[in-house]
């Protein structure tokens, strides 16, 4: 199985390719401030100028196939970030995964507030796998709207390491803010990474290279003494 992830991050093997990704179906119109996550298998990988596309049927709980068409980046972009024209092929099953980013530029924040009003939705209408959820700061609100995850599969992953500044997170802090989230989802639906990518222009985050592998290594160590090694 292939999976494509908005964030850059490398945890327990799992590669996470940054792409730039719109979504829709059928003649809906581009929403740029969504990001959907979908699971599904592969009708068509277009390699082509002006941009990119992904096709793949996604079926959701009642059982009804519908057909996304995914548009990334042109081919030199994808190129850089290491795809090529035969990374997909019909029938591959992929997983794609949605992030909801405030604000990360250059250590800016741009959006704040809980997600109470959206949680319900956010869970249970939208057809995903996963979630990367920002909760670096006190903007994000708490973890009750994670009361609304539903039990099974899905995954909700704790942004709780900022990607903003140097300062490296206490082993112990995580430790209790993941004991905190396990209040109102189960411990074995959450997962743990920054709360968004180190860069997301050319001049990158107020953070070095070392400061950020110290926050990923932070990140395993938590995440193995929470869930174990597995």
């Amino acid at each position: 199985m292939k999976t494509i992830f908005r964030s850059l991050l490398q945890i327990t093997g799992v590669l996470m390719l940054s792409v730039p990704l719109l979504a829709h179906h059928g003649s809906a119109s581009f929403d740029t401030e969504k990001e959907l996550t979908l699971k599904g298998t592969v009708t068509e990988w277009l390699w082509a100028n002006p941009h990119c596309f992904l096709k793949i049927d996604v079926k959701d709980e009642s059982g009804t196939v519908r057909n996304w068409n995914l548009e990334m980046g042109n081919p030199t972009d994808m190129s850089v970030r290491g795809f090529g024209r035969r990374t997909f092929k019909p029938g591959d099953e992929v997983t794609v995964t949605l992030h909801q980013c405030r604000g990360n530029l250059e250590g800016n924040w741009a959006a704040e507030g809980g997600y109470d009003p959206v949680a319900d939705v956010l869970f249970n209408r939208i057809e995903v796998d996963g979630y990367f959820l920002e909760y670096d700061t006190s903007r994000a609100g708490g973890f009750e709207p994670l009361r609304f995850l539903p039990k099974g599969a899905k995954r909700v992953v704790l942004g709780l390491v900022s990607s903003k500044k140097p300062q490296l997170e206490a082993e112990e802090l995580l430790m209790q803010r993941i004991e905190a989230a396990a209040k109102f989802a189960p411990l074995d639906q959450l997962a743990l990474s920054p709360q968004c990518g180190f860069a997301s222009s050319i001049k990158g985050n107020p953070l070095g290279q070392a400061e950020q592998e110290a926050k990923l290594r932070r990140i395993v160590e938590v995440a193995n003494k929470v869930w174990g090694t597995a």
